[in-house]
């Protein structure tokens, strides 16, 4: 009898990307996050159960912080509760944990580490202009530009969605009179951002 996997389900490798304090960690607990990710997700597919059924996030992150090396450091680990110290579980976590020990793992780059580490304050920048001309033509700013539209345009992409059309004409131009140093930002009494010509 076939059993239909539930859809959207995650990659288990990656699993450990989704804990909220993923990318904090550091060494080996990355490899160790990592493992016991992918573990939980292959249990609770087995299990037919939600992964925090199996293993809450806190208890991941906090093995995934301490690697414990023996059981008693295991149980005293925040988070990790009788259930999770029965025979079958801890078996399979403190494999898991040696597992993960032992790997090297690099976190994937986000849009802002593609950016030159000068054009990161313009990146903040350019993110609230484009809001401000949102609110003004009363549309939604991801209309206007996404965070991949300002990124391509800062690393100068041919095919950058704001270098052409009728984005250049509303957003772009003036995004790069803002980049060349032409234009500045300035705040008004209601909180509005306006540009301002920078050249005396």
């Amino acid at each position: 009898e076939l059993v239909a996997r539930p859809t959207g389900s995650i990659e288990p490798d990656n699993a450990w990307l989704k804990l909220k304090d993923a990318r904090s960690l550091k060494g080996g607990s990355r490899g160790v996050a990592q493992s016991l990710g992918r573990w939980r997700e292959e249990r609770a597919m087995r299990s037919d159960v939600p992964p925090r059924r199996i293993m809450s996030d806190m208890a991941l992150l906090g093995i995934s912080q301490r690697v414990p090396k023996s059981v008693e450091d295991l149980a005293s680990t925040r988070g990790v509760d009788d259930r999770l110290l029965s025979s079958e579980f801890c078996r399979e976590i403190m494999n898991a944990v040696r597992d993960g020990a032992k790997r090297t793992v690099a976190l994937p780059k986000t849009e802002s580490d593609e950016v030159d580490k000068h054009s990161r304050p313009a990146l903040t920048l350019i993110t609230a202009w484009i809001g401000e001309l949102a609110r003004k033509n009363k549309i939604d700013a991801t209309l206007l530009a996404t965070r991949s539209d300002i990124t391509a345009l800062l690393r100068n992409e041919p095919e950058a969605r704001l270098a052409q059309g009728w984005r250049a004409t509303l957003v772009g131009d003036d995004l790069k009179r803002i980049l060349n140093g032409e234009v500045g930002l300035s705040v008004d009494r209601d909180g509005h951002l306006n540009l301002i010509s920078a050249i005396n």
